[in-house]
């Protein structure tokens, strides 16, 4: 009696997929650094998956889990950067092989698939790209950016429900920022208590002074 041909184990196999709600939020990841000229500083940028949802880069035709652009802050030099982003030069493919961790640039476009370079992005991981930078000019509150979108043409990396965190800031030599709010508040009602103690005592001690013996009676 013949038989069916068998097949290799490698392609007896099946699989099923199901279109279900996009739970997924990425977030950009930004970093700040201070210094003086001269100083060389490492910042490490990304993004982090804040879920629920894992990321299977598999479904995205094996390509990376991340994708995000780097705009570098006036006043730093790159020094270094990492093999995964590539120095976007106006003119240029955004994946010039030549341009892959290269040094020098201002603009870069970066791609991870995750820590460790696994199929998953699991909920609560972050990717991050290390670049060293040397501040080449004090500019106070000099800030660059990572977004999940690119700011050239504004097209997003990624599409999820909230793309309020889809930005973050890189700044270098952040300046003390002003309080405001019931903050503010607080902090002038204290300052008014305090200057009122102050002024008291100062009386007090004026009085003491004036009178050190003590009323004298005739």
């Amino acid at each position: 009696q013949a038989t069916a041909p068998q097949y290799p184990d490698e392609s007896n196999h099946g699989g099923y997929f199901w279109d279900v709600t996009n739970t997924m939020d990425l977030a950009a990841v930004g970093d700040t650094a201070t210094g003086v000229a001269g100083t060389v500083v490492t910042i490490a940028v990304g993004v982090r998956n804040v879920g629920p949802a894992t990321v299977d880069y598999y479904q995205d035709g094996f390509l990376a889990t991340t994708e995000y652009h780097v705009v570098l802050p006036p006043g730093v030099e790159v020094l270094a950067a990492p093999a995964n982003c590539w120095s976007q030069v106006a003119g240029s493919e955004r994946y010039l092989p030549s341009l892959a961790g290269a040094a020098g640039g201002t603009r870069y476009v970066c791609r991870d698939q995750s820590p460790g370079h696994e199929r998953f992005f699991d909920a609560g991981a972050s990717a991050l790209s290390p670049f060293t930078l040397k501040i080449t000019q004090v500019v106070p509150n000099a800030t660059g950016s990572v977004s999940l979108w690119d700011p050239e043409v504004g097209e997003d990396s990624w599409t999820d429900a909230n793309a309020a965190n889809d930005d973050a800031t890189v700044v270098i030599n952040p300046e003390p920022l002003p309080i405001t709010g019931p903050a503010a508040g607080t902090t002038a009602g204290v300052g008014a208590a305090l200057l009122a103690v102050g002024l008291g005592l100062i009386a007090a001690t004026r009085r003491r002074h004036r009178h050190p013996h003590g009323s004298r009676r005739q």
